[in-house]
């Protein structure tokens, strides 16, 4: 596959509230080190450089990270570092990075991942994704990946697959039926035990003009604002011109603005030791760390520290200093120097409300 016209877009502008106090508004999740070599933006930008140069991968992120993403990546071009003026999800941010490529290469077609994925099996993920690209390419369709679901999981969005269109290499590539997203209980095990649901992994392959035209028919108002914009990119006006149409564009999901409402669109299964770090089960769910083992770790998230733990059990201590924990199970402690969380392993849903109303107060 030629790599000419091959671009990609990071999407790191998230905060991982849900991770908090590890993950804070200075040093998100994405910019953090779990496993494997570097942090989750890191390993993303190396599965992309295994497909395209440096100068076709971008970034939309906000400003207070755009000096985190050129320390972390020393390659990383300033000028491929996008930054939105407000954060309003992933519709608007997508449209927006592929405006830029797009003004840049008129053929291009783009990759699109989340800036805090851990991928297990690189290989096979890389593959994966170069498929979904050649199928873009040829087929001008919109391409998602689905994962392989562990269990029923209501953090997630799913994916419901039709028939097999194609065998392509190693993969099956499938109608998209339906979207839903974070299912109670009930319904997540009924998805899982249909056998023809699969997590919605958020990443993306497509052709900038398929996009575009997909925004057009489904999204109106992002459409609109981004099409006023692009005209602008390179000029004296760009900035007041973005920041123009981002004080009333929308805010909405790809998923919800787009996938679920275009016509065409495919999905890929992959099963690649997929995970969104995306919580402190996710965390625990990451090292395979069973019910009732305890998982510790420092502040830089190294296994052990200097931590001490007396009958404890199923408990996640992650943190700076010396944490003590005594006759406490199935809790998560975190120090991050600022913060102490406290907080029952059943109850971690509340941590990202918790953390709105401490930036609210």
């Amino acid at each position: 596959m030629e790599s000419t016209d091959l671009y990609a877009i990071i999407m790191s502008g998230g905060r991982g509230k849900r991770f908090w106090p590890l993950s804070q508004v200075s040093l998100p999740k994405q910019f953090l080190h779990f496993a494997g070599e570097g942090t989750l933006f890191q390993q993303t930008y190396q599965r992309l450089r295994q497909l395209m140069p440096a100068d076709h991968i971008y970034t939309v992120t906000r400003q207070a990270y755009r000096q985190l993403v050129l320390e972390q990546v020393e390659e990383f071009l300033p000028e491929n570092v996008i930054v939105e003026p407000a954060q309003r999800n992933t519709a608007p941010c997508i449209a927006l990075g592929t405006a830029y490529i797009q003004h840049r290469a008129p053929e291009a077609t783009i990759a699109v991942l989340p800036a805090d994925h851990y991928i297990a099996d690189e290989t096979r993920f890389v593959a994966a994704l170069e498929t979904g690209l050649n199928y873009a390419i040829e087929e001008r369709e919109l391409v998602t990946f689905g994962i392989q679901p562990e269990s029923p999981r209501t953090g997630f969005g799913y994916i419901q697959v039709g028939d097999v269109i194609k065998q392509w290499s190693q993969f099956r590539i499938h109608h998209a039926q339906r979207f839903i997203e974070k299912p109670d209980l009930e319904t997540a095990q009924q998805l899982i035990a249909s056998g023809d649901y699969y997590w919605n992994s958020g990443t993306f392959c497509f052709r900038a003009d398929v996009m575009f035209e997909a925004l057009r028919q489904t999204l109106p108002p992002v459409h609109e604002r981004i099409t006023a914009f692009r005209a602008h990119i390179g000029t004296d006006v760009e900035t007041n011109a973005l920041i123009r149409a981002f004080e009333e564009m929308p805010t909405i999901s790809i998923d919800h603005g787009v996938m679920e409402r275009v016509g065409r669109l495919v999905v890929i299964p992959i099963a690649v030791g997929w995970s969104d770090v995306g919580s402190w089960a996710s965390l625990r769910r990451l090292y395979s760390v069973n019910r009732n083992e305890n998982l510790v770790m420092d502040q830089n998230l190294m296994m052990g520290g200097r931590h001490l733990l007396d009958q404890v059990t199923g408990s996640t201590v992650v943190g700076s200093g010396q944490i003590v924990v005594i006759g406490l199970n199935d809790v998560i402690v975190s120090v991050n120097g600022a913060y102490v969380l406290v907080c029952a392993k059943d109850k971690e849903h509340r941590i990202q409300a918790m953390v709105d109303q401490l930036e609210e107060d």
